[in-house]
């Protein structure tokens, strides 16, 4: 229907219904026409064919219901093998209360309401953002984080999140802004172990507007980091996304938005990956042109690429009125544009994003954008499009990679991190190296060999010898402290050095750094190729 703004929100659903596919959400505000706002709605679809499952309103009019959601998995195991999802409306009220918001956790088998938790006061807008799926508290259930950016509890509109247990509702966490309108619970996002040396729960990080992002430890609630951008004022965290490691530490890594959608001080956004078990900036994205927003959205996409890691999804959403919105895709190791998708000028296309999985059993991810103000059945009645990958995802070639022989740390205080960003397929040819935490603007050169050493040279350790050594490169590590090169296996005419299927090599980087004793090397890289 007109101003439905279905498209406000999109999710992957986990398995609702049990088929072995992946099925998705998406919402639809109700609120695009002033003084005939309804009350919202969100529906259920089957990934397998894209038919509707189920439909969830709203219960009042105005609430925004269906203008967040999250899959969250399976809450009640023993009972039903479904994944269960969970809805936000942030602008819900009680009677004789005000916009406090509130989060609705759905059973995937039938639709019926699980729990539900309320704002604690007037105007927190409690499910204004919304994640889940990982277990914070260690009962073996996934939890959920909600977030209430309006809160007045600590500063006004200082905000707070909330981490609730997945299993009832209860409160585990609760972390509250303490800096005026700093509105801490912009986004949330749950990002899995990033300190798995220290414990096995999971862990969550809350966005902000002015604030920044703080991360937080599951098992106690401490806080193991917080991150600032550039400015105050470039809404440096109101855009959250997780995505698997691309940095080689096992750790999944934390994409973070920054629109700079600020009236008096625009710019045209940036995107930062953040490693996440430190929160070390890997590398920055910049927007290209003032009024973009570029990284008003960020969402993963799944392994877009077929490189064996996972790429992340950015949307710029223009207010200039002469722009088109738009949502690009990038490497997650390396950062490289793969792909733009803009919609229309009216469409808003990229509102919401989310990665689904993949739908149809064919290898390839599919991924789901919103755009609410298109107008197919009405004036902004709103759409959702979903997306397939072009790049079935390798699974008949069996190789893989590996680090070994760790070099010495360098002047960042970090060893230089070497990471296989591509195919072990010989036949595929998309073997891409990736070295980070180096010093900045330094030159260095690739090499590898058919054997290893652990010799001690400059400030650091040759990992890489054998009777076949040949180099790759030279590569600068430019002003982020990271060095990338594609190899070509075709160019090699040196039949000593050839990588063949069914061969082993091994990979480093050597850089010169004169803050920290001269010239260094990553670890070493071990690659076993296939065909």
């Amino acid at each position: 229907m007109a101003n439905d703004l279905f498209g406000s929100a999109v999710s992957p659903a986990g398995d609702v219904n049990n088929d072995g596919i992946p099925d998705y959400l998406v919402g639809a505000a109700e609120d695009g026409a002033v003084f005939q706002e309804r009350e919202g709605y969100a529906r259920v679809f089957s990934g397998a064919d894209g038919s509707q499952i189920r439909q969830h309103d709203g219960e009042n009019v105005t609430e925004r219901y269906g203008t967040a959601l999250t899959r969250v998995g399976d809450t009640n195991p023993g009972v039903d093998d479904n994944d269960d999802y969970a809805v936000g409306a942030h602008f819900w009220s009680p009677p004789g209360g005000t916009l406090r918001g509130k989060v609705y956790l759905y059973s995937g088998a039938n639709g019926s309401l699980r729990w539900s938790k309320a704002g604690a006061a007037d105007e927190d807008e409690l499910g204004y953002s919304l994640d889940g799926g990982y277990d914070v508290n260690g009962d073996g259930i996934p939890d959920v984080i909600a977030g209430a950016p309006r809160s007045d509890f600590a500063a006004s509109s200082g905000g707070y999140a909330v981490v609730l247990s997945g299993a009832d509702g209860t409160q585990l966490y609760r972390k509250d802004g303490a800096v005026g309108n700093g509105r801490l619970g912009l986004a949330v996002c749950m990002l899995g172990n990033v300190n798995p040396g220290a414990d096995s729960r999971a862990d969550f990080a809350i966005g902000s507007m002015s604030t920044g992002v703080q991360v937080y430890s599951g098992f106690d609630g401490s806080q193991l980091y917080s991150i600032t951008g550039v400015a105050s004022t470039d809404l440096y965290g109101s855009a959250l996304a997780r995505i698997e490691d691309v940095t080689g530490d096992g750790i999944p890594e934390l994409v973070v938005g920054a629109p700079q959608a600020n009236f008096l001080f625009p710019g045209s956004g940036y995107v930062d990956v953040r490693n996440g078990a430190t929160g070390a900036l890997v590398y920055r994205k910049q927007g290209a042109v003032v009024g973009d927003n570029f990284g008003t959205r960020v969402a993963c996409a799944g392994d877009y690429d077929a490189d064996g890691f996972e790429d992340y999804m950015v949307a710029a959403i223009p207010t200039d009125g002469i722009t088109a919105s738009f949502v690009q895709i990038f490497s997650g190791p390396t950062g490289t544009l793969l792909t733009t998708i803009s919609g229309p000028l009216d469409d808003r296309l990229g509102e919401a994003i989310a990665c689904v999985g993949d739908t149809d059993n064919d290898g390839k991810i599919e991924f789901l954008l919103g755009a609410d103000t298109a107008s197919p059945t009405g004036f902004h009645s709103g759409k959702a499009v979903l997306y397939e990958s072009p790049n079935q995802i390798q699974t008949g070639c069996v190789g893989g990679s590996s680090n070994f022989c760790a070099s010495n740390p360098n002047s960042t205080g970090f060893v230089a991190n070497l990471v296989l960003a591509g195919s072990t397929s010989v036949a595929a040819n998309n073997v891409v190296l990736v070295c980070n935490r180096l010093p900045l603007n330094q030159p260095g050169v690739y090499f590898y060999g058919d054997g290893t050493l652990e010799t001690p040279f400059g400030n650091g350790i040759r990992c890489v010898g054998g009777v076949n050594v040949k180099r790759i490169g030279p590569v600068n590590t430019g002003p982020i402290g990271l060095a990338a090169i594609q190899f070509n296996l075709q160019t090699i005419t040196d039949p000593h050095v050839q990588v063949t299927p069914d061969s082993t090599w091994y990979f480093q980087f050597w850089y010169r750094d004169p803050n920290g004793g001269g010239v260094n090397f990553s670890n070493g890289l071990r690659v076993d190729f296939c065909d």
